[in-house]
């Protein structure tokens, strides 16, 4: 404290900052949170480069409160103003560009955190500053882990996580995850960093390299993943970390149809898909539903019943609000119908369009009946199941998803094309 008051104007505002950093560590997330408040109503009031330093920092902070929140909405929102606070400080533009790289992560857009890796590593700064280099490495390691290169993902995590780690505690945790993650998709041995995990015991990012960990047992030891997995759970839950929440239960869930419960454990299932879809973390749901030791059903770990079905349509009506076999018009049984179709199409089987003619004549009648026109029912139907067969693919491994896609739009091509050709003949038919 003597330190701190021994500085002056905005130093002794960067020296609270980093205070404000080290409370994330020890996991009081709130106090850090009132002490960035405290500290950018005083920035607020005044200006220069070294007051938008503090800034800068705050904003990073900020950031990372909206990752344990899994709130992705936000923090693409503090990423644009980190990037203007960078200003021309050339570390603080590369600090801006790891940012932004994990934030197209998150969203999905790996080509663009591909060009913004490219680019910070032409930068000087980035051949000469280590904690650059620990945040470049660990952005590589997450976009080599969702482009499917999972070995050069756990090799990158895995060697860069102690220079991360004595940088950054979170990170370190963040990347041994990634390492663990990999580890699991690549068939390889993943040891958990029992040096952080004593260290640290509260911090917020601990809980998701629990849940890996817990991944990981459920191979030869299902009451001792279930043990670990619901006490990473707990704690993340003080911490209000959503996506972490939510990856953890998917291991409770396996391990409960490891158990022999497979009622709750699709129950469980069909609430972390519904949670997944709804916070949009594009990094995990990556792998959120490929746990090698979970049995597998249907689709992935789900089973293909009406609650699975029910849940993907309402799932559909909430993305594609005009969507027109909806419930609302009266046509919610006939879209399942035809969505169960396409779902045993993207399966392979063969048997999938055994009643395709009658689902369509009656999506046909009811659209007639509504007076919604042809090419209306082909312009939502394409947005919608657009949609719904990449919230049904996230539950298979990567490898398989692009072949289930393919096979679902083809089924959806020929039952559309039998709609629209029966909402033709009716039509030629009143004419008549």
């Amino acid at each position: 404290e003597e330190q701190i008051n021994a500085c002056q104007g905005p130093w002794r505002l960067l020296a609270l900052a980093a205070v404000a950093r080290h409370l994330i560590a020890q996991g009081q997330d709130e106090k850090a949170t009132e002490l960035r408040a405290q500290l950018r109503a005083q920035v607020v009031r005044n200006g220069g480069p070294l007051y938008d330093a503090v800034a800068f920092e705050l904003a990073a902070q900020d950031i990372l409160d909206a990752h344990r929140h899994g709130d992705v909405a936000l923090a693409r929102a503090v990423t644009e103003t980190v990037r203007t606070l960078a200003g021309s400080n050339d570390y603080l533009i590369a600090f801006a560009m790891t940012i932004e790289a994990q934030q197209y992560i998150l969203e999905g857009d790996l080509t663009a955190a591909a060009l913004v890796l490219s680019d910070l590593e032409a930068l000087d700064v980035h051949g000469r500053d280590h904690y650059i280099m620990a945040r470049s490495a660990y952005c590589n390691a997450m976009l080599s882990l969702v482009r499917g290169f999972h070995e050069d993902a756990f090799a990158i995590a895995n060697g860069a996580r102690p220079a991360i780690a004595a940088l950054e505690a979170g990170f370190g945790f963040r990347a041994a995850t990634i390492a663990g993650r990999a580890a699991l998709l690549a068939g390889l041995p993943w040891t958990p960093p029992s040096d952080l995990m004593d260290k640290y015991p509260t911090l917020w990012t601990r809980p998701e390299t629990e849940g890996v960990l817990a991944r990981h047992l459920l191979a030869h030891d299902v009451a001792a993943a279930r043990t670990v997995a619901e006490a990473a759970l707990a704690r993340s839950d003080r911490h209000q970390s959503a996506v972490i929440g939510n990856g953890i239960r998917a291991v409770i869930a396996a391990a409960c149809d490891l158990e022999g419960k497979a009622d709750k454990a699709q129950d469980l299932w069909l609430r972390v898909w519904k949670e997944a879809l709804r916070l949009g973390d594009m990094f995990s749901l990556y792998d959120i539903f490929v746990i090698p030791a979970a049995p597998k059903r249907d689709v992935g770990p789900v089973r293909l019943d009406d609650k699975f079905i029910a849940a993907l349509q309402e799932y559909a009506e909430n993305t594609v609000p005009t969507y027109a076999l909806s419930k609302k018009n009266g046509l919610a049984d006939v879209s399942i119908a035809l969505l169960r179709s396409a779902i045993l199409a993207g399966s392979g089987i063969t048997e999938w369009s055994a009643n395709l003619g009658s689902q369509t004549a009656a999506a046909a009648s009811g659209l007639a009946a509504l007076r919604i026109s042809p090419d209306e029912v082909r312009r939502c139907g394409f947005a919608m199941h657009g949609a719904a067969s990449q919230a049904v693919a996230w539950l298979l491994p990567p490898q398989e998803r692009q072949v289930f896609k393919e096979r679902w739009w083809s089924a959806w091509d020929a039952a559309l094309e039998q709609m629209h050709a029966s909402m033709g003949a009716r039509g030629q038919r009143l004419q008549a």
